[in-house]
């Protein structure tokens, strides 16, 4: 017999196919729509930073032709004294903290709208392509919840940093072979801490597009809160999906790649460039499927651990053909402790 939460995990995968499968269209237009306005805000802000910092740049290229023909004495000083003209140019800092800022809360607050139209159609609704700038308002509170999650995130990182830092420490010392084994330590630190806490709270987003009027840390908490004994579940969920969209673009670069040899064009920048949309464009086609997979998990996990009635449809034995409605307990359970058994529920 196999275990609930793997039967959960077969039962989330048919039904995001199936969703993804109904509003395939729109879901990928929101996808892609996301990618090349991130993009295409980030072309427009170079080509600015490109114009402000023009003779900053032309100076900086000067000097690395120069040292790289060895036509000055001291060439890597004169170098060296561009490149810091350049990084530490008050335009430079000034500029690169607009672009971030700028890139951040655009592709915060459009994840943000992107997620909550998934949320939508988990739920049995439309989602809407121009849904995906709905969320746009709050899009500072997305990139602050963000930037927490990252921060935290950070933080359990830094064990394993540490570890490499001694690691270094002890070789400098002369202890070869003890830094070797306190450098392999500080890897398995570094997977093992961080991964955990990324998975722990992945569903922060989720938790704010379905709740706009909740708190940062609140978000964070809850995310924790509903990830509690299914970390490994979430892991396990998309491994197929992202498996197969990985094997994709292997494989659309490595026929892309002999097909561009065979025709002369393997050192055309341009031809390269398509050879990259391409790819990426042909692991898209399956992100309908693997978010609205995503989106699922995270009203299933909400609704069974607040013990809500369900807010969408189930098929009969799983099938996709006969959806109706149906209780909670058509879905495989697993155990669940509630830690505030006095808190009210969000739903």
């Amino acid at each position: 017999m196999k275990n609930p939460l793997t039967l959960q995990n077969m039962y989330l995968r048919q039904r995001g196919k199936e969703h993804a499968r109904k509003h395939y269209g729109r879901l990928l237009a929101m996808s892609l729509l996301t990618y090349f306005i991130v993009l295409a805000l980030e072309e427009v802000l170079t080509l600015l930073g490109d114009t402000l910092m023009a003779r900053e740049s032309a100076a900086f290229a000067a000097a690395a032709s120069q040292y790289a023909a060895r036509e000055t004495i001291g060439g890597s000083d004169a170098l060296l004294n561009a490149l810091m003209n350049l990084l530490f140019s008050p335009k430079f800092l000034l500029f690169n903290l607009v672009y971030i800022a700028v890139v951040s809360l655009l592709s915060n607050g459009l994840s943000l709208g992107h997620i909550s139209q998934q949320l939508l159609a988990g739920k049995g609704g439309q989602p809407r392509v121009k849904g995906l700038l709905g969320r746009m308002k709050q899009c500072f509170k997305a990139l602050r919840l963000n930037l927490w999650v990252y921060l935290k995130i950070f933080l359990w990182a830094l064990p394993g940093m540490g570890a490499m830092v001694l690691a270094l420490v002890v070789t400098i010392l002369g202890y070869g072979e003890s830094g070797t084994l306190i450098l392999l330590g500080s890897w398995a630190l570094i997977i093992a801490l961080p991964f955990p806490a990324a998975l722990r709270y992945s569903m922060s987003m989720y938790v704010l597009a379905e709740n706009p009027d909740m708190g940062v840390i609140d978000c964070v908490n809850e995310s924790k809160f509903l990830m509690k004994g299914h970390k490994w579940q979430l892991f396990k969920l998309g491994v197929p999906c992202l498996f197969i969209m990985c094997a994709l673009f292997m494989a659309t670069c490595f026929v892309g790649g002999m097909t561009l040899t065979l025709v002369g064009l393997e050192s055309n920048d341009l031809a390269m460039t398509i050879l990259t949309y391409l790819a990426i464009f042909t692991v898209m086609l399956f992100m309908p499927r693997l978010n609205m997979t995503y989106a699922l998990f995270y009203l299933l996990r909400s609704e069974m651990a607040h013990e809500c009635p369900l807010r969408w449809t189930v098929p009969n034995g799983m099938s996709p053909t006969a959806p109706v409605e149906a209780p909670v307990e058509s879905i495989p359970e697993t155990t669940y402790e509630k830690e505030n058994p006095d808190e009210e529920p969000l739903c």
